[in-house]
C-alpha cells in the first residue's frame, strides 16, 4: 500500500487500485489516519493490498499564508479524484464541509 499526500504528484499504473479519502479536514479530527491504519492492518490479516494507492488530501502543514495554496489544493484533489477507482467519504458533525458535497 502506498499513501500519496497533498500536494505530492502521482502517475497511475495499470495495476494500481486508487482510493481517494474524501471528506472534512477543517475542524475535523484526523480521520484519514484512522482509515489508513485500518487498511494497513488488513495487510497483516492476509489481505493483499500491495497495489492499493491512497490519496490523502490532509497535509501535515497547510501553508495558510500562501495565496496559491488553496488553488493548488483544489487542483490536486480534482486531478486525483479523476484517477480514483474508489473513494471513502467522511462527513463530520458540527463542521461545515461544502467541498465534501462536491466530492460526493
Amino acid at each position: 500500500m502506498k499513501v500519496i499526500t497533498a500536494p505530492d504528484e502521482y502517475t497511475k499504473k495499470d495495476s494500481d487500485i486508487c482510493c481517494f479519502l474524501a471528506g472534512g479536514i477543517s475542524n475535523c479530527h484526523n480521520w484519514q489516519s484512522e482509515v489508513i491504519q485500518i487498511l494497513k492492518s488488513m495487510e497483516l490479516g492476509g489481505v493483499n493490498i500491495e497495489n492499493l494507492v491512497i490519496f490523502n488530501p490532509r497535509r501535515k502543514n497547510f501553508p495558510i499564508n500562501d495565496n496559491n495554496a488553496a488553488e493548488q489544493q483544489i487542483e490536486w484533489e480534482y486531478r486525483l479524484l479523476e484517477q480514483s477507482d474508489i473513494f471513502s467519504i467522511y462527513f463530520s458533525s458540527g463542521s461545515e464541509q461544502p467541498i465534501c458535497m462536491y466530492e460526493l
